[in-house]
């Protein structure tokens, strides 16, 4: 008989493995029934093969002894069993086993209920699988609709199930788990119509151990299972509805592991988790079907403690909506980085590797999540607190809100890869962060001292580091105030950078800075310096040029001007070019020619010409950078026809200072309070 096409969507449950193996067992002894009752013996193991083939739309056959055995307990055993897989299955038998035996009593079929003595099966093999598309090979779904009785689950009186093997093969994913079933023994305690199983065996290669109580029927049927794989254990305790359909759950739950890695190598995939621990977990789970919810949720993970509460409603993508909430979260054990190999000079910088976004294809997530502090790479993050949203292939942080370094960050990021090619967008404000720790963030281990506004408005398109380098757009802007910066990581930037620049300052560790500020419009990858100024103790630069992210390339020219006379001929304009991670310093060659030093930097960088009557020789009475940045903001004022644009933190600077600033030597006052 030609088999029947199920179409349905479906994804593997636990519950399908008991219901597999006693979905077949069901069929055989009803058809059995339908033999006895009939009183047609003959021709008993065509009848039956036949029968099975029409319920279940597939192939059924039995290759082996077949023996029926009529009286007041009728039994049937039939070995070397099979029935075929779904046309594009993974292979032709969707079951086999060694053998069957089925143990009924006589009187209560006879009146049309199916009471089992004993049921044994021996070496079965089921495969429960999809194909890329989703589709089940397993032809005994439900239609989806609810029945308007209850039915019992089903049970022997005795069970007997040894060496079996159950695979679960998910075709989308890739991913495929198997229970290997050692010994599954247990029954029906008629005088209080409990089930009870002990089982033992292998899931996916770790070691099982199970033992459940079940009523057979509900409402408010007790429901028991201590489940244990490998160090992983699961506890439940409480009341089932619909024991037969897995629904209306109300019982405490109670997850314990040694690590996060080992509850991940029960899934069966191939990114593991990493290896915190130990973890204990536990709340209340309700629901059942296509719906739980898992609330009063209180755990501890390493030495975080997380409460909140989840739910999750089934469909073809399952959707996860809740709250978690944090004490500390240690990033630095979640996010383990293998170590890079040492890249050689002038070797890429951004690589094609494909950044792996197919999570996004299967998830439905709402989920707010929060923590009293996170750590990264070192440094620690206060109150953070953002909303994950993650629907049609699009992730969401937002809002995203955390303290820093004395500083606070307020922005948002956005995933999306609904279209051909994903697109990242990252919008946010840092006020007021130490520049230290910020640098430790980047592993830049140098010092550094001061406060630092930072307003960032990116997008890019890609699926590699190097496409979205090379499809950056924006801006970034960036002030500081007083500081200190380590002269080595002026160096960071191009090797002798500092005797290039200031080379009546070489011999020293640090300069103090009066004011740093720095504006990037980014186009296609670009990165221009339209504002581009450090103020120092000793001398005031300027810059300009681009910072080429798709060919990792910089041209930046950088405009010393000492506040001392006697040095202004050594100050001669800079020249940064090459790879960005092996660039050159030089003096331009044509500054040189002309003989060019000291006031250049008025007559080579537009618009900051308007910094020389500030920083002449002894007078310095008004603060360089605000004069630059008031110049810029009333160009760019103009070119908008009037309309001055939203401030970002550069152009905080300027509103922020004020009249009354005093001297250079003053610094330009505090702009963060």
């Amino acid at each position: 008989m030609a088999a029947k096409q199920v179409g349905r969507r479906l994804r593997f449950r636990w519950w399908m493995v008991p219901a597999g193996l006693g979905g077949v067992v069901v069929i055989l002894i009803a058809v059995g029934a339908i033999i006895l009752a009939n009183k047609d013996v003959s021709a008993f193991k065509n009848l039956i093969t036949a029968e099975l083939s029409k319920e279940t739309g597939r192939d059924v056959q039995i290759h082996g002894a077949f023996e029926l055995s009529i009286g007041f307990s009728p039994s049937i055993v039939a070995e070397e069993v099979s029935m075929a897989n779904a046309s594009w299955g993974s292979r032709p038998a969707m079951l086999t086993a060694r053998r069957f035996e089925v143990k009924v009593s006589l009187f209560p079929m006879l009146s049309g209920r199916i009471e089992t003595q004993r049921l044994v099966i021996e070496g079965a093999d089921l495969l429960l699988e999809t194909n890329p598309k989703g589709e089940s090979n397993w032809p005994f779904t439900d239609d989806g609709k609810s029945s308007e009785g209850q039915s019992d689950l089903f049970a022997a009186d005795e069970l007997d199930v040894r060496d079996s093997l159950v695979t679960m093969r998910d075709g989308p994913k890739g991913e495929t788990r198997t229970i290997k079933i050692d010994t599954a023994t247990g029954g029906r305690d008629p005088a209080v119509n409990v089930v009870s199983l002990d089982a033992k065996g292998t899931f996916n290669d770790l070691p099982l151990t199970t033992k459940a109580t079940i009523g057979r029927r509900g409402p408010k049927a007790p429901l028991k299972l201590d489940l244990k794989a490998g160090d992983v254990a699961l506890a439940l305790e409480g009341t089932i509805d619909a024991p037969a359909d897995m629904d209306g759950l109300d019982v405490a739950a109670v997850l314990s592991a040694d690590s996060l890695a080992k509850l991940g190598a029960l899934s069966g995939g191939d990114t593991a988790p990493p290896d915190i621990g130990p973890l204990s977990l536990k709340g209340h789970l309700t629901g059942g079907g296509k719906a739980f919810a898992f609330d009063q949720i209180d755990g501890m993970l390493g030495d975080t403690k997380i409460t909140g509460g989840l739910k999750l409603a089934l469909a073809d993508i399952p959707r996860l909506t809740g709250s978690l909430a944090a004490t500390t979260i240690d990033l630095d054990r979640f996010l383990v980085e293998k170590e890079a190999a040492k890249k050689l000079p002038n070797t890429p910088i951004f690589d094609d590797d494909a950044i792996d976004i197919g999570w996004l294809d299967d998830a439905d997530i709402e989920l707010d999540l929060s923590a009293q502090k996170a750590i990264y790479r070192g440094t620690q993050f206060a109150d953070l607190a953002t909303t994950l949203t993650v629907r049609k292939k699009t992730a969401t942080l937002k809002p995203l809100a955390f303290k820093l370094a004395g500083g606070a960050l307020d922005g948002e990021a956005r995933l999306d890869a609904s279209a051909k090619v994903p697109s990242l967008a990252l919008r946010g404000t840092i006020r007021g962060i130490e520049l230290g720790q910020a640098l430790t963030l980047l592993e830049i281990d140098q010092s550094a001292q001061g406060k630092v506004d930072i307003d960032a408005d990116l997008r890019a398109v890609g699926d590699s580091p190097r496409s979205l380098a090379s499809t950056l757009a924006g801006r970034l802007d960036l002030a500081m105030a007083r500081g200190r910066i380590d002269n080595a990581l002026v160096d960071l930037l191009a090797a002798d950078l500092v005797q290039r620049l200031m080379p009546w300052n070489a011999d020293k560790n640090f300069s103090n800075v009066n004011c740093m500020v720095a504006r990037f419009p980014i186009e296609r990858g670009v990165m221009t310096a339209e504002r581009l100024l450090l103020d120092t103790d000793k001398m005031t630069m300027g810059g300009d040029g681009t910072i080429d992210l798709a060919r990792e390339r910089l041209d930046l020219r950088l405009v010393p001007k000492p506040k001392d006379p006697s040095l202004f001929r050594l100050a001669v304009p800079i020249l940064v070019e090459g790879p960005l991670n092996n660039p050159s310093a030089a003096p331009d060659s044509e500054a040189v020619a002309l003989g060019v030093a000291g006031s250049a930097l008025g007559t080579l960088i537009n618009p900051l010409g308007i910094l020389i009557p500030f920083v002449s020789a002894g007078s310095g009475d008004k603060n360089p950078c605000v004069a630059a940045l008031k110049k810029g903001a009333a160009e760019a004022t103009k070119k908008a026809g009037g309309k001055k644009k939203k401030a970002g933190p550069v152009d905080s600077v300027i509103e922020g200072v004020g009249d009354g600033l005093g001297s250079i030597g003053k610094g330009i006052g505090s702009i963060f309070d």
